[in-house]
């Protein structure tokens, strides 16, 4: 397998807040991971600080520390403006922003939408060439106390029933290690995903979860009926093409329409 160090490429802004200490106990004495299903890790409580404007960043304290790793601290903005493309992948999805989502308080810490996530990066909307929209076949939540969809929850065995995988393994979260909480696909939450970012393209994951028999297919051409209809569905209830698939976790299942 080849590994390749990207640390030398890496670039922190010297804006960026570091989450303390004291940010996990004041997540863990609120308890909010069994009140919202939050992770626990500690990005709200300091983003609270953040807001109070008591403390101020120490760069130089921050430079030390990354370099050491060798990392560069330098002001990415700037940095950005540099560049011919640039690539903005957002957290979560739109349906857990803090402000726009119908499911507060179940929702994460920051706001979700294209226009949110390029606001933090300091770009300009203006400097935006496409959004892409990017949605499951299956929409997850956290496990526990997340809340809940626009469509009915359904058990990792009746996905595996539906695809006709033996071997589907339930998800489990990359923070918390819990089993997600699957549903059936809500265009009630994509119309509303589709009004607050407007993508101009569309891209589907999962879709070895709707015939398992498609798993690492390359072509729109070697899919099942039974795939091809799902997307077209997706397509006529949005009213926009679907432009990128995957078909499988490795990097070359996928599709380009």
């Amino acid at each position: 397998m080849l590994t390749i160090d990207v640390t030398p490429r890496l670039v922190v802004d010297p804006r960026a807040w570091i989450i303390r200490p004291e940010d996990f106990k004041a997540e863990a004495d609120a308890g909010i991971k069994d009140k919202i299903g939050s992770t626990g890790e500690a990005a709200g409580s300091s983003l609270i600080r953040k807001m109070w404007r008591t403390q101020i960043t120490n760069v130089g304290q921050m430079r030390l520390w990354f370099g050491d790793r060798g990392i560069r601290v330098k002001d990415t903005i700037e940095y950005m403006s540099h560049m011919n493309r640039v690539l903005v992948e957002g957290c979560q999805g739109t349906l857990l922003g803090l402000h726009t989502s119908p499911y507060y308080p179940y929702v994460t810490s920051r706001e979700c939408s294209a226009a949110a996530v390029i606001a933090e990066c300091g770009i300009s909307p203006l400097e935006v060439a496409d959004v892409w929209g990017v949605m499951r076949t299956y929409p997850i939540r956290v496990g526990g106390n997340s809340g809940h969809t626009g469509a009915e929850e359904l058990s990792w065995q009746e996905v595996a029933r539906r695809s006709g995988n033996p071997h589907l393994i339930p998800e489990r979260t990359t923070v918390t290690n819990r089993q997600r909480r699957i549903f059936e696909i809500s265009f009630r939450d994509l119309d509303h995903a589709m009004r607050v970012n407007r993508p101009s393209h569309l891209a589907l994951t999962f879709l070895d979860y709707v015939d398992f028999g498609d798993y690492g297919a390359h072509e729109w051409i070697n899919l099942s009926t039974k795939s091809k209809q799902f997307v077209t569905d997706v397509e006529a209830r949005l009213q926009k093409r679907v432009r990128w698939i995957s078909t499988g976790k490795e990097a070359e299942a996928y599709i380009v329409m």
